[in-house]
């Protein structure tokens, strides 16, 4: 019987999965399964014997072929109508197996596809940028919807064959797969998808920390000069071709947006990879590059196509003109280039970060959206209040959008406020933006929890005290009331009503959230006056400012103020504190979230503080107009580098921050953090005051964590997930040569002293990757007491971690390792090395190497000049950090009081 579907499936692991054993879970004999052993290992040999007696399977064993030679030999060997090429990490769902083939053979087009997702650790993530409900894809009306996913694809064999026959190239290392099938499409014009899912056990493109190719140098520059641009040449007139090259192009950038800065490309190197995307684009019509009214979904930010033709065209501005559209009764303003739609005027907003209302000013901070293609002097924003305008100013905040650690965008970052005489007299007030000689009515949205408002509700509210402010997302206007009793209990029973109603809402979402609501408004008369105070660390470790600081107040000023420190229920010394205190905060506990609500201050440690209080981004929009905790920044290290994008007084809503030396002072007084000069105070860290010990002949080698070398952000309260592309680092060849260095442990062996080798916290899960020897000792960080450790050395080597000052503090001797290859995550600002550093700085692993063996000869003593400086650096050198820091919140709050 001839085979209906051919699947060609590559074997490449050591280790076979099920997926395999799940394909042949179905009952149909009209499928013929080609499988390629590329491994050939007596593991896959047994694998596959177990499967002899199905006539449906045959096996060639190929060693050490290529993916695409696989392929092509499956075309030529297989018979059935059908094709599908798969391998070893893709599965499909054995219950939709048969009906998946069902509806493939009911089809009349030459391609169906079914929905790919990507499913690693648990986590399931859909890779098509664009809606799946339509049957029938038209990739000449909509060709930014390529499905690039070959094994989600069932081709028939036909299409390979007519007009032209298609094989994959075999001479390309990267993408042959995706050039493949854009050639096929081309051929096609089209395909049908349906609901079925298709599932690979791999990263894929969507994830811009993991996806392997974004760690491959030769992937960017090297492979747009030698296989994009002459694909796109060879048939320069094609739109899906056109596209499809846009879209791989996005996931390049996509993969080093901002944080996610892969650091492979140095500033030559990226201006370079930046010309070759120029002759691309110029090779491509604006209509395509503008990506105006497509229907998908854009894999990059809006402004980024109007960044494409910027760079398309050489220049830093484009002459853009502001042209109707619409209709008569709905007019429209449509920003155009050379007549090519760039984008409506309406999608102009004001992005409000936070609403505070302090000494009788109501106050908004945010970004006027969506104006990238203005000069921003051209532009202005408005609150319109009894008819009286009220203008924003821009601030000079951090409002930044980076690409390969470039700058390609600055947001119209602004503030407003308005007097709370000039509120109460009015019912409502809206915003109004304005730009050349249009004027307009704008919406507002609410990113974030200190915004207080939750658009998506209609009966969202936020109490100030004075007045109840709510926002109506049909009007675009604020709506004013007197804050009075019977008005509060009206509001919150309106919305109360509106949470119970919510139809997409998680059932155990709706309970937890109507629970928390009504368990805070209860005791709100009992937490009204008291000073709750809340703090926090790593949530998997704890040991840092905010434990110290916890510690303190416990124990000196338990009457003036009730602190607690969140953390997980399994970390270590959760059970010390707990039965010490009893004022630890379980993380993700229904405790923790309602002590956050009725706290006065929190002092964070570490960013994104909705979430070390246990809010997750659904449910915190349920409860953000109840918190009203003001933010203090107690740091995690020193902002000594330019980190203003996290640490910039919008991030949280911050209002003072707590230094260590002048110096960091200067550099969080910039604009760019946008923090009042006055509220940026020094009064050391409180984690120095357990810095007091005798050190052992034991020496530290410690550098920091890059975010290129991880496998992405997790959840608060968990470590991050091991990282299959770490061991293929520059970061770990450069370290794990180091603690492997001969020399280096003959001449600690012979001196006395003991190596260790101490991984950062974040990158703990990658411990085994590293050659061990018989003298280093290697130890994760996540697992370690950071302050016994630093106290117990006699000498740390680090790159450019916090933790540099902590052992600085102890006038200990400090050397660092700065390899050209490894760049710091973060810019210097405040510490400048090569005239401020507090020990000798090392290039190369012989340098280094040289010069620990020189200070472990003469007991790691140190230097006079590295002593001026570090008491240069520190203006404090006791245990009074923690405090300094108590004190300068009682002035705060007697002034305020005052």
């Amino acid at each position: 019987m001839k085979s209906a579907i051919s699947m060609i499936y590559v074997l490449q692991n050591l280790s076979p999965d099920n997926s395999f054993s799940d394909f042949l879970s179905t009952t149909r004999t009209d499928i013929e399964f080609l499988v390629y052993d590329t491994v050939c290992s007596e593991e896959t040999r047994l694998f596959l014997q177990s499967f002899s007696n199905d006539s449906r399977v045959k096996v060639r064993s190929c060693p050490n072929w290529t993916l695409a030679q696989c392929y092509n030999d499956g075309i030529v060997q297989s018979e059935g109508q059908f094709l599908n090429f798969c391998k070893d990490t893709v599965s499909f769902p054995s219950e939709r197996f048969n009906q998946a083939f069902s509806q493939l053979q009911q089809s009349a087009r030459s391609i169906v596809s079914f929905v790919p997702f990507q499913r690693v650790l648990g986590k399931q993530t859909k890779v098509l940028n664009f809606k799946t409900r339509n049957s029938v894809i038209s990739l000449y009306d909509m060709p930014y919807c390529c499905n690039l996913c070959l094994a989600s694809l069932f081709i028939r064999r036909t299409a390979l064959e007519y007009p032209a026959q298609l094989r994959f190239d075999e001479s390309l290392p990267w993408e042959f797969e995706e050039l493949f099938l854009i050639r096929l499409y081309e051929q096609t014009g089209c395909y049908a998808i349906r609901k079925g899912g298709v599932f690979y056990q791999e990263y894929l493109y969507v994830d811009g920390y993991n996806y392997p190719l974004l760690y491959e140098k030769d992937w960017y520059t090297k492979t747009l000069r030698d296989i994009l641009l002459p694909f796109l040449r060879e048939k320069p007139d094609s739109v899906i071709r056109q596209a499809s090259l846009i879209r791989l192009l996005e996931i390049r950038l996509a993969g080093n947006l901002d944080n996610r800065n892969k650091t492979l490309l140095n500033a030559e190197e990226r201006e370079a990879y930046f010309q070759l995307i120029a002759e691309l684009l110029q090779l491509i019509p604006d209509r395509i590059i503008a990506q105006f009214d497509w229907p998908h979904r854009r894999a990059l930010q809006r402004f980024m196509p109007m960044n494409m033709l910027r760079l398309k065209y050489g220049t830093s501005e484009l002459p853009v003109a502001l042209m109707p559209a619409g209709t008569e009764a709905k007019p429209e303003s449509l920003v155009c280039f050379h007549e090519q739609p760039i984008e409506r005027m309406s999608m102009v907003d004001f992005s409000i970060r936070a609403i505070n209302y302090k000494d009788q000013t109501l106050t908004f901070d945010g970004e006027l959206r969506n104006v990238y293609f203005a000069n921003y002097d051209e532009v202005s924003l408005y609150l319109i209040c009894n008819g009286k305008k009220y203008k924003a100013k821009q601030l000079p905040i951090w409002g930044y959008t980076k690409y390969f650690g470039a700058p390609v965008r600055r947001a119209y970052m602004c503030q407003v406020s308005i007097p709370r005489k000039a509120i109460r007299s009015a019912s409502s007030f809206h915003f109004e933006a304005c730009y050349r000689d249009w004027t307009d009515k704008i919406s507002c949205v609410f990113p974030k929890v200190q915004s207080h408002i939750n658009e998506q509700l209609r009966r969202n509210y936020w109490d100030c005290g004075d007045f109840i402010l709510r926002y109506s997302k049909v009007r675009r206007d604020f709506l004013v009331r007197k804050s009075t009793l019977v008005n509060r209990a009206i509001h919150e029973l309106r919305l109360l009503w509106e949470i119970f109603r919510q139809k997409n809402l998680d059932p155990a979402v709706r309970r937890e959230v109507l629970l928390l609501r009504l368990s805070y408004f209860l005791t709100r008369p009992f937490y009204r006056n008291k000073a709750i105070w809340l703090t926090f660390d790593q949530l998997f470790k704890g040991g840092d400012n905010g434990e110290y600081f916890y510690r303190y107040v416990s124990e000196h000023h338990s009457k003036d103020a009730k602190i607690y420190y969140v953390l997980n229920e399994d970390a270590q010394g959760y059970q010390e504190l707990q039965q010490k205190y009893g004022t630890v905060l379980k993380f993700k506990s229904f405790k923790l979230r309602f002590m956050a609500l009725h706290a006065k201050i929190i002092f964070a440690t570490r960013v994104d503080v909705k979430l070390y209080c246990g809010f997750d981004p659904v449910e915190e929009r349920y409860i953000r107009d109840l918190f009203n905790a003001e933010i203090m920044c107690l740091q995690h290290g020193l902002t000594i580098q330019k980190i203003a994008e996290y640490q910039n007084r919008l991030f949280d809503n911050q209002t003072y921050y707590f230094c260590v030396s002048p110096y960091e002072i200067a550099n969080v007084r910039k604009p760019i953090y946008g923090y009042d000069p006055e509220k940026v105070l020094l009064t050391g860290a409180p984690r120095y005051d357990g810095l007091v010990g005798q050190p052992k002949r034991q020496i530290l080698i410690t550098p920091t964590w890059r975010r290129n070398v991880t496998a992405g952000t997790n959840e608060k309260g968990k470590q991050n997930e091991y990282s299959q592309n770490f061991k293929n680092t520059v970061y770990f060849r450069i370290y794990n040569s180091l603690i492997n260095n001969q020399k280096l442990i003959d001449c600690a062996r012979r001196t006395g002293y003991k190596l260790i080798y101490l991984i950062h916290p974040i990158l703990s899960p990658q411990i085994g990757d590293f050659d061990t020897n018989d003298y280093v000792q290697i130890q994760a960080g996540s697992d370690v007491n950071y302050e016994t450790i630093l106290k117990e050395s006699m000498l740390m080597v680090t790159d450019y971690s916090g933790i540099q000052f902590d052992f600085a503090y102890m006038r200990r001797s400090l050397v660092y390792y700065h390899p050209e290859e490894l760049p710091p995550q973060y810019d210097e600002s405040g510490l400048d090395y090569s005239t401020m550093s507090l020990g000798p700085v090392c290039k190369t692993q012989s340098e280094i190497v040289d010069t620990l063996c020189e200070m472990m000869e003469r007991d790691c003593a140190l230097d006079d000049v590295y002593r001026q400086r570090i008491e240069d650096f520190f203006p404090f050198h006791d245990q009074n950090n923690c405090k300094r820091v108590y004190e300068a919140v009682q002035d705060i709050l007697s002034n305020r009081k005052g």
